[in-house]
């Protein structure tokens, strides 16, 4: 009886053997390794899958014509470059495996200069957003590691530092001074974060705002109330939209230490499966029944619960709150206020609302990066002075006409 071919089986017993390795079989002088191929075909399958991915993001570019249709010469190289280097892994062919990642090295190598050579001329135009493209290339290539494992942390806090302040200086530059009200609530998102890392703050507002670092809250809640001071209402309730979804997943005011499952992180170290480790945690927020942690007198004791979620929770008349997630709240009160943003652009559109200001907020006084009036004002400011002139001249002109 034959044995089935996916078993093994001795080489004088396979009839498709050659003859001369049955005899070296017999004569001793054959060995044969039973070898684990499993390893290289994991790396077969992981090439493979690079390669698809390589294809699919190489659509990417097509995404970008209108701001570089240079770009779009490399596209048809990246994806016969995935598709050679998926073909060649498919049947084991090391030379056109090696030929993929060389052309896909060469062709993001162009796409480097280009980027570079880009970034360049746009400085020379005096374009504010020269660096972004370059920022992005830098923080996705992995320089950032090397540049931390060599400069020392003081160093790097002092650059963040400046980073920051420039970031301030700009958005105040840029941003009419109706909007300012909106700028300083995002800065207190990220103050909220600060308090409760570096003050030990345990109040629950302070908690709620500095979830996630408070870092989605200072770019959503701006923009609704941007958006509300213009009478866009349209696009204030799709941010509201917007972060109604993230309050209810925690994304925004993700102050839930209930998980989905009704458990509650005990203790520090945690314990359980399924506790909620820190805010802003991926999750479903509900209203839950469990008491909130207070200090001392009333429930728990602050300092035995976890560092993330050491808040008090307390009513008015310091006894326990009910329930302790808190982004279910938010997301109802985001949903309401999509409502409201809704019904005021049907009003809008009836003529009962005053229509949007369109100017996005943009400073009429800024032109270059600079304010008129200050250090490289002085072309705005003439330039304005021109055109008046020559209103007024063509004004003399029709008059005395």
């Amino acid at each position: 009886m034959a044995a089935p071919s996916n078993q093994y089986r001795p080489v004088v017993d396979d009839p498709e053997a050659p003859p001369n390795m049955v005899q070296r079989w017999q004569a001793g002088t054959l060995l044969l390794f039973d070898v684990d191929d499993a390893p290289m075909l994991e790396k077969r399958d992981m090439v493979m899958n690079i390669c698809m991915v390589q294809v699919a993001l190489s659509f990417v570019l097509l995404t970008n014509w209108r701001r570089s249709p240079v770009l779009l010469i490399l596209h048809p190289f990246f994806i016969a470059a995935g598709v050679l280097g998926w073909y060649g892994a498919k049947h084991c062919k090391s030379v056109y495996v090696a030929a993929h990642f060389m052309g896909s090295a060469g062709l993001a190598l162009v796409f480097l200069f280009f980027i570079l050579a880009e970034t360049f001329l746009k400085h020379t135009q005096g374009q504010q957003t020269a660096t972004a493209d370059l920022y992005f290339i830098i923080l996705n290539v992995g320089i950032f590691p090397c540049l931390f494992a060599i400069v020392d942390e003081v160093s790097v806090n002092i650059i963040l530092m400046m980073v920051g302040l420039l970031v301030c200086q700009q958005a105040v530059a840029v941003s009419d001074t109706r909007h300012m009200p909106a700028l300083f609530i995002g800065i207190m998102c990220l103050i909220c974060d600060w308090a409760t890392l570096n003050a030990n703050a345990t109040n629950i507002g302070i908690h709620n705002i500095a979830a996630g670092g408070g870092i989605m809250a200072s770019l959503i809640i701006p923009a609704i109330i941007c958006d509300l001071i213009d009478n866009r209402f349209g696009r204030a309730g799709g941010y509201a939209v917007l972060a109604c979804v993230f309050s209810e997943f925690g994304v925004m005011h993700g102050m839930n230490p209930v998980n989905i499952d009704d458990l509650v992180p005990s203790s520090f170290p945690f314990f359980g499966t399924g506790d909620m480790v820190v805010k802003g945690q991926l999750t479903a927020s509900f209203q839950d029944t469990h008491p909130g942690w207070t200090a001392a007198g009333h429930g728990s004791a602050l300092c035995s619960q976890p560092p993330e979620f050491r808040v008090d929770q307390a009513k008015p008349d310091g006894t326990p709150a009910v329930g302790m997630n808190e982004g279910w709240r938010f997301s109802v009160a985001y949903a309401a206020l999509a409502l409201f943003c809704f019904g005021h652009m049907g009003l809008q559109k009836m003529g009962f609302i005053n229509p949007a200001i369109m100017d996005n907020g943009v400073n009429p006084h800024y032109v270059k990066g600079q304010i008129a009036g200050g250090e490289g004002g002085t072309e705005m400011t003439t330039s304005k002075t021109e055109t008046k002139f020559a209103d007024m001249s063509k004004e003399m002109a029709a008059s005395n006409a």
